[in-house]
């Protein structure tokens, strides 16, 4: 007995992670949603709502990386989807839905911790290995490390290597920005309101500005636009 003891507290252990990328949990939600609908129901009729025969490891492992994206909340032994679920399940606009995915990027720590701390930089090449620095068992590490990454490129936060300062980006605005920035730029920020992108491109030796509008360019916005470009 006191042998298992010991073994037991010498087994590694790891802080808590995703065991799939986001863009499998959304896909799964949604197979999730079309089959039993929003729930609540329990762990045994989600498991075959995913495609599983029954309850098993692996459908455990995936209804446990739901709720990890707060995709699916859980009451005692039930499990019902969650508003974000419903936003990208059923939502009003395409921006609802690609905020509601950002939004549940950051629910897992250490996803929140990863973007904060990389935000504005390059991707680490070893991040598997500096996982392992952060409590990330290191069996799994190269693991969780190219979920994250799949998972960033999926809420479109990862540009050219680079993980996005702000994250509230779009995919198809990025889309528009690519034709206007270079591989070498970082995209700070992209702002989409009334149809007006503001592109702020920062090269390391200076910055521009790109604007588009739906507006007839006035020798009134002109002579303003001019003002601004004294200034700078």
């Amino acid at each position: 007995m006191e042998q298992a003891n010991t073994i037991k507290k010498g087994r590694e252990r790891s802080v808590a992670y995703p065991s799939i990328p986001l863009g499998e949990a959304v896909e799964s939600v949604i197979q999730l949603r079309t089959a039993l609908g929003k729930g609540p129901y329990s762990r045994g009729d989600a498991s075959v709502g995913l495609g599983y025969k029954g309850m098993s490891g692996a459908s455990a492992t995936k209804i446990a990386a739901l709720a990890h994206f707060g995709l699916l909340t859980r009451t005692r032994n039930t499990y019902t989807q969650s508003d974000l679920a419903e936003r990208i399940s059923h939502p009003i606009s395409e921006e609802d839905k690609n905020n509601a995915i950002l939004e549940s990027l950051m629910i897992p720590k250490i996803y929140n911790d990863l973007v904060t701390k990389y935000s504005g930089q390059a991707l680490p090449a070893k991040l598997g290995n500096l996982l392992i620095r952060e409590g990330i068992s290191a069996k799994i590490s190269e693991k969780v490390a190219m979920d994250f990454q799949k998972s960033l490129e999926f809420a479109g936060l990862l540009k050219n290597g680079v993980v996005l300062s702000k994250p509230n980006m779009i995919n198809k605005e990025l889309n528009q920005a690519e034709s206007v920035t270079s591989n070498s730029s970082i995209l700070d920020t992209i702002i989409n309101r009334n149809k007006q992108i503001y592109i702020f491109n920062d090269s390391g030796e200076g910055w521009n500005l790109s604007l588009k509008s739906d507006k007839p360019l006035t020798a009134e916005i002109k002579r303003k636009l001019i003002d601004v470009a004294e200034l700078l």
